[in-house]
Parts: structure tokens; C-alpha cells; sequence
């Protein structure tokens, strides 16, 4: 479950001359391989999901890790090598507008209101980007496909939860996985964080219990406890959704809006 990869870390630098230039080093991590998006560099999680979500640990360590691509196989072939256009929400949908006032300027949520934005994560677009394919995935062969350099990110989040995390079952399809994804927004057991990172992407964070979301049939042999969702309001879609066991595993920051 846990990978070690190499992090490049730059800073820029003041010459003589006054010119600037970029230097660094590299850091060696453990990371959740196949996540999105990466923890805000200054802040830690706090631990805390209210019940009925009973998990335990303090919110640090591998955090919300970088995206992490997932193939979808059981779409066109012709999807890997066309670059599609990107969605952007530009808060024209009530709900996405509703995330973006509710991270500026936090306050307790209607239950009304609380129900628009779960009907919104559970109807979302996943990723349309077009993504590189590291040679990691490369090797996997899922349904009579094998991913080339390039691929869509549906594609490539459903190859890692299948093949290589072991988290759904096999011969779960794209629309399976995007399915089980929309269906976490409106389980009994969801809870739904808020939070802004890097200044930009307004996040809409859905946690339920995998087994409320999943049938016995579609778990995989290494399912984990809950599900997680990450929705970018500011761009109206789906970006990432796997399964972990306790808040060790991602970073959500202290000055997230807790919904229910």
C-alpha cells in the first residue's frame, strides 16, 4: 500500500549578480501511490471525523497524495489518445457557488443545503484530463487493455484501485468505480469536509464507510474501511476517490468546514 518515491523540492536563490535561480533536493517519502490531490504544504490534519465514522490516528503523514491516475479500460481505446477539454465550473452551478461562499466565509450548513451539494459530488463528471502513464501502471493488463504513455484519468484511477491497490474487486468497470463514487455522496454514513488548498481549488472532501457504498461482490481483497471522494468545485468535477482505514492516511487541514 505504501510506495517510496523521490519528492524534488526548489527554492529560488538570489546570484551575485542579483539574477534568481532555481535549487533544491531531493527528498525520499512514503506516499499513497494513486491519490489526489497532494496535502496543503503548511498545514496538518486534525485527526477529528465525527461518528458515526470512528476512525482513530492524527491527520499527517501520507495526506490527500498527489493525483494519482487510474485507467478506465473498459472505455474506447481512442480515448488515450485524444486530449479532451477541461471542465470549468466557474461557480455557475448553485452548488459550486454554495462550496466557494461557504470556504469564504464558514458558517453551519442547512440540511437543504447539505443535500445540494451531495446531489452535486453524486451526479459530478470525473476527470476528463488526458494523463501521462508512469511504467508502474504501464505492466498492468485489465480487461484486455495494457495503457500506453498517455491515458484519461478515469482510466488511470480504475487500473490502480483494481490492479495495483487491490481495493475494488476485479472486473469492475469505469462506470462501476465512477458509479460506486457517486453513490459514497449519498450514503447514510457520509460526512463532507470543505476547504480551500493552494488558494485556488475549492475542495469538497466525502467520507463513508466503504461497506456502505459497496456490495460484498464489488470489494477487493484488500478494501479498506472507508471511502474517500475529492470534488473540485472550482472546476465541477471528480478528481480522485479510494479507500483507507484511519486518518493517518490523509491530511485534512485544521481550518476545514465539517458539514455533518
Amino acid at each position: 500500500m505504501t510506495r517510496r518515491v523521490l519528492s524534488a523540492v526548489y527554492y529560488v536563490s538570489l546570484g551575485k549578480n542579483g539574477s534568481r535561480y532555481l535549487s533544491g533536493r531531493v527528498y525520499a517519502f512514503s506516499c499513497f501511490a494513486g491519490d489526489y490531490p497532494p496535502p496543503a504544504p503548511s498545514r496538518r490534519g486534525r485527526g477529528f471525523l465525527p461518528a458515526p465514522l470512528s476512525v482513530s490516528g492524527r491527520g499527517r503523514g501520507r495526506g490527500l497524495p498527489r493525483e494519482r491516475i487510474r485507467p478506465d479500460l473498459s472505455g474506447p481505446a481512442s480515448l488515450a489518445g485524444a486530449t479532451r477539454p477541461m471542465t470549468n465550473s466557474d461557480d455557475s452551478h448553485p452548488a459550486d457557488r454554495l462550496i466557494h461562499d461557504l470556504i469564504a466565509h464558514p458558517r453551519a450548513a442547512t440540511e437543504a443545503e447539505i443535500r445540494l451539494i451531495a446531489d452535486r459530488i453524486a451526479t459530478a463528471p470525473f476527470n476528463p484530463a488526458i494523463q501521462k502513464v508512469s511504467l508502474a501502471n504501464r505492466r498492468f493488463d485489465y480487461q484486455g487493455a495494457t495503457p500506453g504513455r498517455q491515458t484519461d484519468s478515469l482510466t488511470l484511477h480504475l487500473i490502480q484501485r483494481v490492479m495495483r491497490d487491490r481495493q475494488w474487486a476485479m472486473g469492475t468497470t469505469a462506470m462501476d468505480y465512477l458509479r460506486s463514487l457517486h453513490a459514497a455522496a449519498r450514503s447514510e454514513s457520509v460526512q463532507i469536509a470543505l476547504y480551500r488548498q493552494w488558494e485556488e481549488r475549492d475542495i469538497a472532501l466525502v467520507i463513508a464507510r466503504t461497506r456502505t457504498v459497496l456490495s460484498e461482490q464489488q470489494l477487493g481483497p484488500r478494501s479498506e474501511t472507508n471511502l474517500v471522494v475529492v470534488y473540485r468545485a472550482d472546476r465541477g468535477i471528480l478528481v480522485s476517490g479510494y479507500q483507507f482505514s484511519t486518518m493517518d492516511e490523509i491530511t485534512i487541514p485544521d481550518d476545514a468546514l465539517w458539514l455533518k
